[in-house]
């Protein structure tokens, strides 16, 4: 229907709300009216019918009972005086039929039906049994047609048909009147909203107002102010593009000066990185050359336009590097674990097949979205570094050999005579001894610090790392300082810890005994200098004196080389100034750090840390597991191999101040011959020889299995690497270094070598 369709106008679903309400109400009361008329005729047919069917089973007892067909044949006659009884019948008690009176064609029951009303077909049927004396004696059955209950139901569809036909045009006459004064209003309103849609005229308002329901009026008022905060909004709107208008016309003109400046910029920085002296270049994730500088195109031979696009990890690496994929070559892959990476070596090949060491750096950076992270290589050619740092290293090891050497014999002829080992001397050339002593003891351990720094500044030194408890490092320090810190009336102690740490023994026991001697050195008489260890990640000594302190300002710089808080300790106190230069390298090489604590009159605290060991870490038996210690044992031949004479004679009167008989080799091929005809009980053994050295020495004794066995110790001015340890290798083999270990010492550790000799030739033979 049009009046309830989607798209209906307001009037139109106005008139047709009202005449659908109008409608539904009437035609649900004329149903209900009819319904209950009809429903209240029925129901009393159906009585009326009963008390009949009760008569007529009353009179039909005596003739039931006495079996008078006749007498009851006439009591049904009486029906025809009611034309709507269509058919009569009377059964006997057990069912079967008395009596039948029909008017009408209808259906009647050949037996009885049971008791009670109901509908069949055009008719309604009422069955009633007869009762004499309280029992059965038959049912009288009667059927009435619905003739005038139909009529009825006729006139009154009719009168609700006619009703309805009035109705509705009395409700089309009325909503149209009622729709009218609703919609007109409301089609006012959308004609101006369409106005304002179209034109974009938030000016424009609704004037209707006063001849409109109440909720109408409000909703063009609101609709009015609705406009009017439009129309403001509109304004302010308007006014901001401007300026925004503006703004960006401003802008665009900074724009376009700032990108003619960052072109120049781009420009200039080209320039550069053309003119740089170090290679330069980028890599995409996959490792394409995405940049790449003059500098760097030179030093790999190619062009800046064959270099770039070009896979780098394809043409520069060579041996293992060129076997690594390139998402785990250290130079071309993309992702680091840390954003840069400084500072490292490797070997590049040129466009000719030559190959080059470099020194490089790199750096993880965004390159966009569609090209994720890039990787930014910088390098330089170090060849010339490298063979200036080869050449440094052969003076460092002559200066070593060249001056540990003589020093040695000198401080070992001094030793001598201070000891009385050569006889007595006066009270004048006693102290002349002293002082020599003493400033040869100073000119020693300064050529070993900075030789010490050199090479651990240089990472040439290699940690003979092993599981050592803390008690025996802070023990060992101790008992170094012990004697110095008598004589100064200093009082050290410490509280043993058995953490066990994985360090190198030997430099941490250097590093303690700086910090100890630096702190017995700066300590009054009478105060006390307090050892420490604390576990943790990392274990952390301490060393806690009571002296002068350091100053504030001198906090930062006391680690560097050559710096004292004063001037003067150099002369007073005997420092070189790189003491601790030398502890901070130490603990740096152990991955640990170092620092200071200081107040002036109070003292100072030094605090540094180590790596604890692991259950799974490995012991490294290189060197002597512990110092060792003098013992007794029988007079025997050592063989001294060394090509400084001074020395070697130094050594035998050492030696045999204490009742050890020596011989002496100054060159490999002597060394050999003496070996060969006296076989010596232990060699003493120097590495730099004239003719064969030690490692030349060590292998021909090797391939003589009666000499194989022999006690070996060596003594280099050259710290012995490990490597060089394992190719050095005899029997029990100890490895000490010139000038740092005094001549005084080697009696006991010749004697330590010569009775654990002893002793494995006792365990062979039993």
């Amino acid at each position: 229907m049009r009046l309830l369709k989607r798209n209906a106008t307001v009037r139109e679903t106005l008139r047709g709300m009202m005449m659908a309400t109008t409608l539904s109400g009437l035609l649900l009361a004329c149903v209900a009216f009819a319904g209950v008329d009809l429903f209240t005729t029925k129901r009393a047919l159906e009585e009326d019918l009963t008390a009949l069917a009760g008569v007529i089973g009353s009179n039909s007892a005596a003739a039931l009972t006495f079996a008078d067909k006749e007498s009851d044949t006439q009591i049904l006659q009486a029906l025809d005086a009611m034309p709507a009884i269509a058919a009569a019948r009377v059964y006997t008690a057990n069912g079967q039929p008395f009596v039948t009176r029909i008017t009408a064609a209808t259906d009647i029951p050949a037996t009885a039906p049971p008791e009670g009303a109901r509908m069949h077909g055009d008719h309604i049927e009422i069955t009633r049994n007869i009762f004499f004396k309280g029992e059965k004696i038959g049912t009288i059955f009667i059927a009435s047609d619905l003739s005038h209950f139909k009529a009825r139901a006729r006139r009154y569809a009719l009168s609700a048909v006619l009703i309805l036909g009035v109705s509705i045009l009395v409700a089309f006459v009325i909503s149209s009147k009622l729709q009218t004064i609703l919609s007109t209003p409301i089609h006012a309103l959308a004609g101006v909203a369409d106005r304002v849609r179209r034109e974009r005229d938030y000016g424009l308002r609704f004037s209707g107002e006063g001849s409109s329901p109440r909720e109408i009026e409000d909703l063009m008022s609101a609709f009015n102010e609705m406009l009017a905060e439009i129309q403001l909004r509109d304004d302010e709107l308007q006014r901001r593009r401007d300026s925004l208008e503006g703004q960006v016309a401003r802008r665009t003109g900074e724009l376009h000066i700032a990108k003619d400046r960052a072109e120049r910029t781009a420009h200039r920085n080209q320039k550069i990185l053309n003119t740089a002296a170090e290679g330069i270049l980028e890599l995409d994730a996959s490792g394409v050359v995405t940049f790449i500088n003059l500098a760097a195109a030179r030093m790999l031979g190619y062009s800046v336009d064959e270099l770039t696009g070009c896979h780098l990890h394809d043409l520069v690496h060579v041996d293992e590097m060129a076997a690594l994929p390139v998402h785990e070559c250290p130079v071309c892959r993309a992702s680091l674990r840390v954003p840069i990476r400084a500072g490292l070596t490797t070997t590049f090949v040129a466009s000719d097949g030559r190959r080059f060491p470099v020194e490089y750096s790199t750096a993880a950076v965004p390159a966009g979205l569609a090209t994720g992270v890039a990787v930014v290589v910088t390098f330089r050619d170090v060849t010339q570094r490298m063979q200036i740092e080869r050449m440094k290293d052969e003076f460092v090891s002559t200066v070593s050999h060249e001056l540990r050497t003589p020093l040695t014999s000198i401080r070992g002829a001094l030793g001598l005579l201070a000891s009385g080992a050569l006889g007595t001397l006066g009270g004048r050339a006693e102290r002349m001894l002293n002082i020599a002593v003493s400033n040869t003891d100073r000119l020693v351990r300064m050529i070993n610090e900075i030789l010490d720094l050199e090479r651990i500044s240089s990472g040439r030194v290699e940690l003979n790392r092993s599981a050592t408890s803390a008690s025996e490092v802070m023990k060992d320090a101790v008992d170094v300082v012990q004697s110095v810190a008598e004589r100064a009336g200093v009082a050290i102690a410490y509280e043993p810890d058995y953490t066990l740490l994985w360090i190198d023994r030997d430099r941490i026991v250097q590093t303690l005994t700086n910090l100890l001697g630096n702190a017995v050195k700066f300590s009054p008489s009478g105060s006390r200098v307090v050892l420490r260890g604390e576990a943790g990640e990392m274990f952390t000594f301490s060393v806690e004196d009571q002296g002068r302190g350091i100053p504030a300002d001198k906090l930062d710089t006391i680690f560097e080389r050559f710096r004292q808080v004063d001037a003067s300790d150099s002369r007073d106190k005997g420092g070189t100034g790189l003491g601790l230069a030398i502890c901070r390298s130490i603990v740096h090489a152990h991955g640990g750090a170092i620092s200071v604590e200081s107040t002036i009159g109070s003292g100072s605290t030094f605090r540094f840390t180590v790596p604890v060991a692991v259950a799974s870490a490995p012991r490294n038996s290189a060197g002597p597991a512990s110092r060792p210690r003098a013992t007794e044992t029988a007079d025997a031949a050592v063989l001294i191999v060394e090509d400084d004479s001074d020395l070697a004679r130094v050594i035998s009167a050492t030696l045999e101040s204490h009742g050890l008989r020596s011989i002496v080799a100054s060159t490999g091929e002597e060394a050999i011959e003496l070996c060969t005809r006296l076989r010596p009980a232990l060699v003493i053994l120097d590495l730099m020889l004239p003719d064969l050295d030690g490692f030349a020495v060590v292998q021909w004794l090797r391939e003589h299995p009666d000499l194989a066995s022999l006690p070996l110790l060596v003594y280099s001015a050259n710290e012995v690497s490990i490597a060089d340890q394992a190719r050095l290798r005899l029997g029990t083999t100890i490895f000490l270094t010139k000038s740092r270990i005094p001549l005084s010492d080697i009696e006991r550790y010749v004697r330590t070598l010569l009775h654990t000799a002893q002793q494995t030739e006792a365990n062979h033979a039993m």
